[in-house]
């Protein structure tokens, strides 16, 4: 994958994200991101945050 500004923004984002799920959307997460891009996962974990409230 390319490693884009908008990937690193993306990447940060997901991890201050992530640290306010539950443990099994972190572990998700951290199995998965070898796979898809960080953009992916951002979209998942801010649906994800909209579920849950």
């Amino acid at each position: 994958m390319a490693n884009t500004r908008q990937h690193q923004v993306h990447e940060q984002k997901l991890e201050q994200l992530v640290k306010s799920m539950p443990f099994y959307i972190v572990e998700y997460v951290d199995n998965k991101l070898d796979t898809r891009s960080p953009s992916t996962f951002l979209n998942y974990v801010l649906d994800y945050k909209l579920f849950f409230e």
